[in-house]
């Protein structure tokens, strides 16, 4: 009866129906992204794919508790909890049935059950950690026991949440619900999602609402449309049937369900019946659309559907994409505004841009948007205007939409609202005026495709769109967009209400209690109180609303005043407005904020600085209790602070101007208050990128500020995003003067005058002072005091108890002490004292322990007013999947930690050479952990991702380590299909190194590569050098592991970093090093390249030969393993024959003398 062709048929003449997309740039090349969630019809077809991913679930699982299981640590002699092993054979006998798939919530309910069984086991092991009289031994291994099983449960919390991810409840109730607003993409998600199940040979039929316009009910209209002649019950019967033979579900769809009829309840009754007949059948799914909020009038039994409401696009992307398509210049400006994620709102806006540019070709997009929000307004202004000028050809025309019909609609809608509130339209009132208004063979002149009348017309240019009003029954017409027509009637009521210059407070009062009062519940009252400033000399309508009246209506007048903040012109803001901020803080502060957060994006806005100002006076305490959770919950995607964050990250600083670049240091330093380390680092990307553009206001901002904040996570970062700035700066001499200033200052303000012990801000501010010297050597500073981190300060600073009450204490404790825990105290803190032993006790430690707990709580932080924040911020150990998210108690150590490492090191307690790396003669070590590389290289750029070689193999690989313009310094090479043969080169000066140990260098900066004192000092004969930087990573900031030139090397020879080009250049700007990385399933490659010219100018200096070590290991069979070293002068090409001539006569012998063949033979030319 049914098959692929029938179901092709009516999703093409469902496709025709619905037309042209809102996204004009989609295309087969670039598929709808709102794709990604036809998982959920996955779910519900109960389909192969949604099968398989319960097995990747179920394997997952299983999997990670068999290497739980399987795992024995070296350093404990007791073996894992057995536990484990129940969970993972639990885990075994649980499997998806394709037969059975009631099966799933079986599974849930296990996983339910041994996620708790293992937080129990966890919470055991964690308090026999901590019990008195525990031997060491016995400690280490109830903390590895804890760690495991704190691991396993975030695995299976991971797992339940998959499983949820999938949907499992529509196994008992296969009704799905899309909702969404007008133009977000509704239709063609779901066209989009059936025709890629229908070409995976899935029974599915697609119906457009419009269709069910008759008195026919919805089976039987559908049965019509498949020329089918059964009853409704043979009909289900047949579907069912052929869904059990394909072992899934038959799926039904119906969209846009809210144009089925004029009549909610007509629409009710329909439903109702057609879902009754449904629900007798186990494998028929139905899945329905509807436009928001109608699904409340229009769905009988809400509750048995799944209800999913479709999100917008992504903003950012969705503003490029429409910009290619009309045509336009990228807008270059971050939009925080809900409108921006509608398909069809960008298309009317992207229309209406296109016909203004049409008219002024010099029209720069960004400064027609400019105002943000505001713009909006005049832009929907402009759209009725152009259009009627697109339309309407006769100059007598032109505004004859906007004066004969608008503003008629208006007036009509505000006479209908004083007699019978009225709110929308019916078609026959509109159709009245414009026939009253417009000549009728302007229709003609139009030329609009499906315009059967003036009214069609409207409709189809998307300045009216027809709806239907549930309370009169009748289809009626609104303007496109309901908040910018609400802004249109405000505008028309202002026109015959009373005003302040023409009229007393009285006669104002009681017109506007008199509207307020008739239409409190009608949208356009924000309006009102929004557009009321601008036309009556910055008062605000709450001045001319009497005291028992606010007491009334007060709340919901002070909702709507929130609600349009962001609506407002930036000249309505007063004083007066400030108080009533005020006051909306104390009703509503979480709502108010986020929109004095968005404010404060704009530079020119006079609240930005009053915001800041507000932001700036509490306590780091008072702060972090205010803006913790309210930034955490804004920081998604979906919020227009996090859409504004993410904008920023993503554009092009160089584009920023000063004054902007300005507010937004102010701005951005408040999210590095938070603990959270991907939105720090993504922040201080962003500082650093502007500063690189506007240092002196970085600098600015910071000398402004110093002092005044009293949180050092913030001090911290923003010194490290100077010393980031400058370092990608250092080869701009027009900034040497800039450099000298800034470290003039910093000398005075923190090595001077003490301003923190914090020995990352130190070390910043020591480094940048460093990097100045390096560019000016000339300039004068007690170099001495910089580098010991001298401080003129009386060192009293900490309060250090004795040494028996400190043990006392802590032996008592535990060393668990609120808020830092175990792991930091003994491998955080107890990395300061080299020599103690794990979970040792000594003077000096025990005293640094408590010195830096009492700080802790000296900062503000206390287990009564954080308990619940640092509860909601993170799990026990305070990681999240990959976004480490740390306790605010976290915060509070770390900050005290820095302190105090910056404390011993500054009186001498403790010298920084004493945590060298063997072999280093640095006089300076990082030897505390570091949170971010300042100067966030992008590394993918500097190291090209391919082969160096596309084949492996003795031949190709000496042919290629030298040429006339490259020569190899390092190479690692190794290929898995060539039995693991590895290949490994190195080059020198020197022809004693039988080895690749390469010197290693890592708590390094990208940037201070080739300058940095803290890099150590290499050999003479060396070139190469290992650099890698701290151990840090998250998504804004990498860890890079580099073979490079050695500094002394690239000091001679003028090599340095372009930040700008992503090169290693020498002094002419030309490439001096090209580094190759690829890695795959099969082989590994990483290859560095000198420039030959750069060597022969290195060795003509110093009369060095070049020795060029190549080694080769086939592990398959270990005799073959064999090292060849040539001497290899490179400034004479006769020597290359030679070079030849001497590895064949290596060869030979190793041929003919087997025993030799691991035995190591030097073949050499001294000095050419």
């Amino acid at each position: 009866m049914l098959n692929s062709i029938i179901y092709e048929k009516i999703f093409i003449r469902s496709a025709t129906r619905a037309g042209q997309r809102y996204m004009p740039f989609l295309s087969a090349d670039m598929p709808n992204i709102q794709l990604k969630y036809s998982r959920y019809i996955d779910a519900l077809l109960l389909n192969e794919r949604y099968v398989d991913s319960l097995k990747l679930v179920n394997k997952k699982l299983a999997e990670y508790c068999y290497d739980t299981h399987c795992f024995k640590p070296k350093k404990v002699a007791k073996s894992i909890d057995p536990f484990i092993s129940n969970i993972y054979e639990g885990i075994e006998n649980i499997s998806i049935d394709l037969n059975d798939l009631t099966r799933i919530n079986d599974y849930k309910n296990f996983v339910n059950r041994v996620k708790n069984l293992i937080e129990n086991k966890r919470f055991h092991y964690q308090h026999l950690r901590y019990k008195d009289g525990i031997e060491s031994k016995d400690k280490e291994h109830y903390g590895y026991l804890e760690n495991k099983y704190h691991d396993l449960f975030d695995t299976i919390e991971s797992i339940e949440n998959q499983l949820d991810y999938l949907k499992h409840q529509f196994l008992e109730k296969p009704y799905f619900l899309v909702l969404g607003e007008a133009g977000i993409g509704k239709t063609h998600f779901l066209l989009d999602t059936t025709k890629v199940l229908i070409e995976h040979q899935t029974h599915a039929l697609i119906f457009l609402g419009e269709i069910f316009k008759n008195d026919d009910s919805i089976l039987e209209t559908i049965k019509k449309e498949l020329c089918i002649s059964l009853s409704d019950t043979d009909f289900l019967c047949e579907l069912n049937e052929i869904a059990i033979r394909s072992n899934t579900r038959f799926l039904i769809e119906i969209d846009a369900i809210n144009e089925i009829d004029i009549n909610a309840e007509k629409i009710k009754d329909k439903l109702d019946v057609f879902i009754s007949e449904i629900k007798k059948f186990q494998h028929i799914a139905v899945v329905l659309s509807c436009r928001t909020p109608y699904q409340h009038q229009l769905i009988p039994n809400l509750y048995d559907f799944f209800v999913f409401v479709l999100p917008g696009l992504p903003q950012d992307e969705a503003l490029r994409q429409f910009a290619l398509a009309f045509d336009i210049q990228p807008i270059e400006l971050p939009y925080i505004m809900h409108e921006m994620s509608n398909p069809l709102f960008l298309k009317t806006m992207f229309e209406t841009i296109t016909l203004e540019k049409n008219r002024d070709s010099s029209l720069q997009v960004s400064k027609l948007l400019a105002k943000g929000n505001e713009s909006i307004k005049e832009l929907f202004e402009k759209y009725i205007i152009e259009h009627s000028i697109h339309i309407f050809k006769a100059k007598k025309h032109r505004l004859l939409l906007w004066n004969d019909v608008i503003k008629p609609m208006c007036k009509l809608n505000y006479d209908g609202l004083l007699k019978d509130k009225q709110y929308e339209l019916t078609e026959a009132s509109v159709i009245a005026i414009v026939d009253e208004n417009i000549a009728t063979d302007i229709l003609t002149k139009a030329d609009i495709p499906d315009s059967k009348s003036l009214v069609d017309l409207l409709v189809n240019i998307g300045i009216l769109r027809r709806d239907i009003d549930y309370k009169s029954k009748q289809e009626i017409l609104k303007v496109t967009y309901q908040k910018l027509y609400d802004y249109l009637m405000a505008r028309y009521i202002f026109e015959v209400m009373p005003n302040t210059k023409s009229n007393v407070k009285e006669e104002i009062s009681k017109a506007y209690e008199h509207l307020i009062e008739e239409f409190k519940y009608f949208s356009f009252i924000e309006a009102l109180i929004v557009e009321f400033p601008t036309r009556n000399g910055q008062a605000e309508v709450f001045d001319f609303l009497s005291r028992d009246f606010l007491k009334k209506y007060g709340s919901n007048l002070m909702r709507s005043f929130i609600d349009g903040l962001i609506w407002r012109d930036y000249r309505s803001f007063s004083d007066r407005t400030r108080d009533f901020i005020n006051l909306a803080l104390r009703i509503d502060f979480d709502t108010t904020l986020e929109c004095l957060f968005v404010l404060a994006t704009k530079p020119s806005h006079p609240f930005a600085e009053k915001t800041f100002a507000f932001l700036q006076r509490p306590t780091m305490k008072e702060r972090d209790l205010t803006l913790g959770m309210f930034l955490k919950h804004r920081l998604s995607d979906d919020n227009p602070i996090g859409l504004h964050l993410q904008w920023l990250y993503e554009h092009d600083k160089s584009k920023i101007d000063i004054r902007y670049a300005e507010n937004l240091f102010i701005y951005l330093q408040w999210f590095l208050t938070l603990p959270i380390q991907d939105t720090r680092d993504q922040v201080t990307n962003i500082l650093v990128d502007l500063g690189t553009v506007h240092l002196e206001a970085l600098f600015s901002h910071i000398s402004k500020n110093h002092m005044q904040i009293d949180d050092d996570y913030v001090n911290e970062r923003l010194v490290g995003a100077l010393y980031g700035a400058m370092m990608r700066l250092r080869s701009d001499e027009t900034k040497y003067d800039l450099f000298e200033q800034i470290s003039s200052w910093l000398y005075d303000q923190y090595f001077v005058n003490f301003t923190t012990y914090h020995i990352v801000i130190l070390d910043y501010i020591k480094s940048i002072i460093e990097l100045t010297l390096t560019v000016r050597p000339d300039f004068s500073i007690d170099k001495e005091r910089v580098f010991k981190f001298y401080i003129h300060q009386k060192n009293d600073f900490w309060s250090l108890p004795s040494y028996s009450k400190s043990k006392d204490f802590l032996k008592s404790h535990s060393l668990y002490m609120e808020p830092m825990r175990m792991d930091f105290t003994n491998y955080t803190i107890g990395h300061l004292f080299p020599g103690r032993s794990n979970y040792g006790h000594t003077k000096n430690y025990n005293a640094a322990v408590l010195a830096i707990n009492n700080r802790v709580h000296e900062l503000g932080w206390n287990s009564t007013d954080f308990a619940s924040l640092d509860k909601e911020f993170s799990n026990y150990y305070g990681r999240i999947g990959t976004n480490r998210i740390e306790r605010y108690g976290k915060k509070y150590s770390w900050i005290s930690y820095y302190e105090y490492a910056g404390y011993l090191v500054s009186t001498g307690q403790i010298n920084p050479r004493d945590f060298r790396k063997e072999g280093s003669e640095s006089e300076f070590e990082r030897f505390w952990a570091q949170g971010v590389d300042p100067t966030f290289p992008s590394i993918d750029k500097f190291v090209r991702n391919e082969r160096f070689l596309d084949i492996l193999s003795d031949e190709n690989i000496e042919k290629n380590i030298v040429n006339d313009e490259w020569i190899v310094i390092y190479g690692f090479a190794r290929d898995k299909s060539n039995k693991w043969v590895e290949y490994s080169i190195g080059t020198s000066f020197s022809s004693m190194s039988d080895s690749f140990q390469y010197a290693r260098e890592y708590k390094t900066f990208f940037g201070e590569l080739f300058w940095s004192e803290t890099l150590f000092k290499n050999s003479q004969f060396d070139i190469c050098c290992n650099y890698g930087s701290a151990d840090y990573e998250s998504e804004y900031s990498t860890k890079f592991d580099l073979m490079i030139v050695t500094k002394e090397i690239a000091n001679e020879l003028s090599i340095k970093i372009d930040f700008a080009e992503n090169l290693f250049v020498d002094s002419d700007g030309n490439q001096a090093l090209k580094l190759f990385k690829f890695k795959n399933d099969e082989e590994v490659q990483e290859f560095t390249l000198m420039k030959r010219s750069l060597i022969e100018e290195y060795q003509s200096k110093h009369g060095f030969t070049l020795f060029m070590t190549f080694e080769k290991d086939n592990r398959q069979n270990e005799r073959e393993c064999f090292k060849k070293k040539y001497n290899f002068p490179v400034r004479e090409n006769v020597i290359q024959n030679l070079f030849e001539f001497m590895s064949k006569i290596f060869q030979m012998v190793r041929n003919r003398m087997p025993k030799w063949k691991d035995t190591k033979i030097r073949l050499a030319i001294q000095n050419g």
